[in-house]
C-alpha cells in the first residue's frame, strides 16, 4: 500500500518520519572509531611511538606500547558503542510511539507509528502526548481552539505556552469544532500545499507559507508545533 500522504503530492526527498540519532550502524562501527580515535593528534603520536618501538634499537619492548594502547583503544570503543546503542534505544521508541492519524478512506483517525508519517498527514494529538513531528497547528476541540504545550524537551522551558489555530482555521464554524477542520481541509475541493524553506537550527524562527489556489499566508513559529 501506497504510504504517502492522501493530502498533498509527496515533497521530494521525504520518505517517512523516522527519528535516527545514531551515529554507527553494525557494520560502519569499528572503522568510524579507529578514524575518530585516530584523527587525534595525541594518538597519532602513540602509533608512532609503537612504530618505533619495533625496530631493533628500540630499548623497550613493543609490548610497552602496545598493550596500554589497545586497553584504552577497547574502553574509548566500548563506551562509544554503549552511548550509540542508548541512543538507539531511544530512537526506537520515539520511532514506535503510537500516533493518530486521519484516514481519509474510513473517515476516521486511525493509530500507526510515528515513524509511518508523512508530509500532509493530519493527526490527532491528546493531553500529555509528545508530538512526533512538526505539526501545522489547525485547530483543537479546546475553548477558542487553543493549544496548550510546553517545550521542556525542546530547551528545557517547563511554562506551559498557548497557541492559536493558524487564521486561515481561526474562524467562528470552525472553533472547536473538529469534525468541520478535518473535513475543510480534506475537501476534494480544496487542496493546500505548504511551501517550506531549507532545514534552519533556530527554534525561534520558521517561515514557511500556505497555499490555496493563488492564495497565501504566512507559516510562522506561531503556528507550528515542533517535534518534543
Amino acid at each position: 500500500k501506497d504510504k504517502r500522504s492522501q493530502y498533498v503530492k509527496n515533497y521530494p526527498g521525504q520518505k517517512d518520519n523516522e527519528v535516527r540519532t545514531t551515529r554507527y550502524r553494525w557494520y560502519t562501527f569499528i572503522p568510524l572509531t579507529l578514524f575518530e580515535q585516530y584523527r587525534v593528534l595525541s594518538n597519532i603520536y602513540y602509533i608512532f611511538v609503537l612504530i618505533v618501538s619495533f625496530l631493533p634499537m628500540s630499548p623497550l619492548s613493543y609490548l610497552f606500547q602496545l598493550v596500554p594502547m589497545l586497553v584504552v583503544l577497547i574502553v574509548s570503543m566500548i563506551k562509544s558503542g554503549v552511548e550509540d546503542l542508548m541512543k538507539h534505544f531511544e530512537d526506537k521508541k520515539r520511532n514506535e510511539a503510537p500516533v493518530l492519524r486521519y484516514d481519509k478512506e474510513s473517515g476516521e483517525f486511525i493509530k500507526i507509528k510515528a515513524s509511518e508519517l508523512h508530509v500532509g498527514d493530519i493527526l490527532k494529538i491528546s493531553e500529555d502526548m509528545m508530538v512526533p513531528t512538526d505539526c501545522l497547528f489547525i485547530g483543537s476541540s479546546q475553548e477558542q481552539s487553543l493549544c496548550y504545550f510546553s517545550e521542556t524537551n525542546l530547551n528545557g522551558e517547563t511554562a506551559v505556552k498557548t497557541m492559536q489555530p493558524h487564521p486561515l482555521f481561526d474562524k467562528p464554524e470552525l472553533i472547536g469544532n473538529i469534525e468541520e477542520i478535518v473535513k475543510k481541509v480534506t475537501s476534494n475541493n480544496e487542496q493546500y500545499y505548504v511551501d517550506l524553506p531549507e532545514p534552519d537550527r533556530d527554534l525561534a524562527r520558521f517561515d514557511a507559507r500556505l497555499k490555496l489556489s493563488n492564495q497565501f499566508w504566512p507559516i510562522t513559529i506561531n503556528n507550528v508545533l515542533l517535534r518534543g
